[in-house]
């Protein structure tokens, strides 16, 4: 799955998509986490802070609370 590149797809994203990043991710640095939110209409970028590749296991509660805000329901 790596190795596949599918970046002509990200623009036909057509549903609200929350990217979470780790800060100190080396398998998909942040610079790979800006073009997929420059990439994905209205995409919002979360990038947990101490974080590796594993945000969920890394930070849980961090990881948590993004995904959290995210689904809340807007006012």
């Amino acid at each position: 799955m790596s190795e596949a590149d599918l970046t002509d797809v990200l623009p036909t994203i057509a549903v609200p998509t929350l990217l979470l990043w780790g800060e100190f991710d080396a398998r998909s640095p942040l610079s790979v986490a800006h073009a997929f939110a420059r990439a994905i209409p209205r995409a919002e970028l979360a990038v947990i802070p101490g974080a590796g590749h594993m945000t969920n296991l890394e930070r849980t509660a961090e990881f948590n609370e993004a995904v959290r805000a995210f689904c809340r329901p807007l006012p």
